[in-house]
C-alpha cells in the first residue's frame, strides 16, 4: 500500500523544484490533496468496510492508489500540475479507504492478546513498503536521468506495483459472505 505513495511523496516535489515549477513551500502545499482526501475519507472506511467488505475496501483502495500514480506518470511532462493534483487526490482516497480495513483485518486475525503484535507488524510492513518504494522508485528516477522522464517511469512502475498488489488482495482475501459462514 505504501510502496508507490511514498515514492510519489519523494519524487514529485523533487521534480517540481528541479524544473522550477514550484519552490519548496509551493511543492509542500501542492502535496496537500493527498493528505486532505485521506483525512476526510478515512473516518468512513470502517462503516464502508462493514457494508462492502474488507476485500473490496483494501483491494479497491490499493487499486485507486495505483490509478493515481499512473495518472501522475502519464502526465509527468505536463506544464500544469493539475493532473498530478488529481492523481494525488486519488492516492489519498485509496489510502483513506484501505488503511482502516487493512489494520482491522490484521488485528482481527489474531487473538486479543496478540493484537498489539499484529498492529506493530502491519506498521513495520507499511514502513518497509515505504522505504523500499522510495529506494526502488528513486533509483528508477535516477536511471532515467530524473525530470519528467524519470517521474513518468517511476510513477508508472509504482502504479503497476500497486495495481498488482490490488490483484493479490482481491485473489487472496475471502469475500465478506465467505467470512460470515
Amino acid at each position: 500500500m505504501t510502496f508507490g505513495m511514498y515514492g510519489a511523496l519523494f519524487l514529485l516535489p523533487l521534480t517540481w523544484q528541479s524544473a522550477g515549477t514550484l519552490d519548496p513551500v509551493g511543492a509542500g502545499i501542492a502535496l496537500m490533496p493527498m493528505a486532505l482526501v485521506f483525512v476526510l475519507v478515512s473516518p468512513f472506511s470502517a462503516s464502508l468496510a462493514g457494508k462492502l467488505g474488507t476485500r473490496r475496501m483494501t483491494g479497491g483502495g490499493v487499486a485507486l492508489i495505483g490509478c493515481g500514480l499512473v495518472l501522475i506518470g502519464l502526465t509527468a511532462d505536463s506544464a500544469s500540475i493539475f493532473a498530478a493534483e488529481i492523481g494525488l487526490a486519488l492516492t489519498g482516497l485509496g489510502m483513506g479507504l484501505a488503511t482502516g480495513p487493512l489494520m482491522g483485518a490484521a488485528v482481527g486475525a489474531v487473538v486479543a492478546a496478540r493484537s498489539g503484535t499484529a498492529a506493530a507488524l502491519i506498521n513495520v510492513a507499511r514502513m518497509a513498503g515505504a522505504t523500499i518504494g522510495v529506494a526502488v522508485l528513486g533509483a528508477v528516477f535516477a536511471i532515467a536521468h530524473g525530470g519528467p522522464d524519470g517521474l513518468r517511469l517511476s510513477m508508472l512502475l509504482g502504479g503497476l506495483v500497486q495495481l498488482a498488489s490490488a490483484a493479490v488482495v482481491w485473489t487472496t482475501t475471502r469475500p465478506a459472505t465467505a467470512l460470515a459462514r
